[in-house]
């Protein structure tokens, strides 16, 4: 087959783009070796002086075709956005146009595959019209065509939005997104920020000076309003021209159909992952019911559940906290340390790991009993339970999210805090429970497991 990614992050630029980025590199190595055409475009990332946007071709050291949108008038990733461009987004041509430019060049594909819609206009999907034996399949790895911080989470606050019902109103993230001062800031590819005055903002958007990324909205309705019209731009257009949509969860398709994504056309396909070739299948550690080691590993922040997490060992009763080892994987800052050491008494020991790699996971996973992932925003399928998981790490997960999808015992899964702290405990007078994580889970994918029903996909969508 001739086939077609996008996604918004160079796929020559490590540690950029996230989980998203190391899934969509994966999967362009496994087509790849299956003797497939494949081509890879980026768009809206890379700028230089030039003023108007461009195609340019990259080489790299995979056997794919790659090519990249540069001086994109559509910035990624989401957050880069401002209303201002919102609005020029919805009446952009240019990536239509490159786009269409594009397929003409290389194409027909017989599948073009959106991993985002970030780095280009939702108009690009519009092309379906022309190239109506094209396979237009698009996933959803976030929420970035419904949600101006990707997460719906309201950030100012620290609310899940799924949860209030509020499909509009995002106007206090739109502010969020404000620098303090009345300037906003303009990043250079260079990594150079600079305050500018909101009339030098407009001017450089007149005349599409595209080498700053801008980082500062503008705080009123028209903001709210803007990105309103983004959202149902987005939607119509998902609805109108693509002929799948691929959720990584079941949790992800209630969420993008509850805000209107057409239901029949959104099939749930769990991503592939290496560390699912080895994974054991079995308690790494065995707990004898004495010395529990709990893992916390991800970001320090509230929507990932940092701050869940120590409010919830500030709960657990000193009885049990003395025979309890907290590790905590993530980089924190000066004053979560202090913080962290204050409850160190109340356990038999904190150990922290300010920062990891993969690398390290032999190191951090040693003498672990249960993994802690307790997401307050609806995280699609956090890649980090999969890697514990294929690790003999049994994992409790909060409800929001995908991860609860992994295992169907019901001790794993707890809703607020005192049902957390309680199944905690559980693990001290049922041991066993552990052992048990392993006959509810759901097997891991391995890459190639995955990309053969991609396969099927592409070949059935119709």
């Amino acid at each position: 087959m001739k086939i077609m990614f996008y996604n918004w992050t160079p796929i020559n630029i490590p540690n950029l783009g996230g989980g998203v980025a190391v899934y969509t590199r994966n999967i362009i190595d496994y087509f790849s070796k299956l003797n497939h055409e494949v081509y890879f475009l980026d768009s809206g990332y890379k700028y230089d002086r030039n003023q108007k946007p461009y195609l340019k071709q990259n080489i790299i050291e995979l056997p794919i075709n790659y090519f990249s949108i540069i001086n994109s008038p559509v910035p990624a990733p989401m957050g880069a956005i401002s209303y201002k461009m919102m609005e020029l987004i919805l009446k952009d041509e240019e990536c239509l146009k490159l786009f269409d430019d594009f397929i003409k060049r290389f194409g027909p594909f017989d599948v073009i595959h959106f991993q985002t819609l970030e780095g280009i206009s939702p108009n690009v999907l519009s092309l379906k019209q022309k190239y109506s034996k094209t396979r237009f399949i698009h996933s959803f790895h976030d929420y970035g065509c419904l949600c101006m911080n990707v997460r719906f989470w309201k950030k100012k606050v620290g609310i899940n939005c799924v949860n209030t019902n509020e499909k509009e109103n995002c106007y206090d993230c739109v502010k969020t997104y404000s620098v303090k001062s009345s300037k906003p800031y303009f990043l250079l590819r260079n990594g150079v920020a600079v305050a500018l005055p909101k009339f030098m903002y407009h001017i450089l958007w007149k005349m599409k000076y595209y080498n700053v990324k801008c980082f500062g909205s503008f705080q009123n309705e028209r903001a709210n309003r803007a990105f309103g019209a983004y959202r149902r731009y987005c939607i119509e257009n998902l609805n109108k021209y693509v002929d799948l949509e691929l959720a990584v969860s079941k949790r992800v398709k209630e969420i993008v159909c509850k805000y209107g994504i057409i239901e029949d056309k959104v099939v749930v396909n769990y991503i592939g992952t290496k560390v699912a070739d080895n994974a054991i299948g079995r308690c790494l550690n065995h707990f004898d019911g004495k010395i529990l080691t709990l893992l916390y590993m991800g970001y320090a922040e509230k929507a990932k559940g940092f701050y869940f997490f120590m409010d919830a060992l500030k709960n657990i009763n000193c009885d049990l906290s003395r025979n309890i080892i907290v590790k905590i994987a993530s980089r924190v800052s000066a004053k979560d340390k202090i913080n962290i050491e204050k409850l160190r008494p109340k356990f038999k020991d904190i150990i922290i790991y300010n920062g990891y790699s993969h690398d390290d996971f032999q190191k951090i996973f040693k003498e672990v009993n249960v993994g802690i992932l307790c997401p307050l925003w609806e995280d699609n399928l956090p890649q980090v339970a999969i890697e514990m998981i294929a690790n003999g790490i049994p994992v409790i997960v909060s409800s929001n999210g995908g991860a609860k999808e992994l295992n169907a015992h019901p001790d794993f899964v707890f809703r607020d805090m005192s049902d957390f702290v309680s199944k905690l405990e559980k693990l001290f007078m049922k041991p066993d429970v552990l052992d048990e994580y392993w006959d509810y889970a759901t097997p891991l994918i391995s890459m190639e497991t995955h990309v053969a029903k991609l396969m099927t996909i592409y070949e059935n969508c119709f």
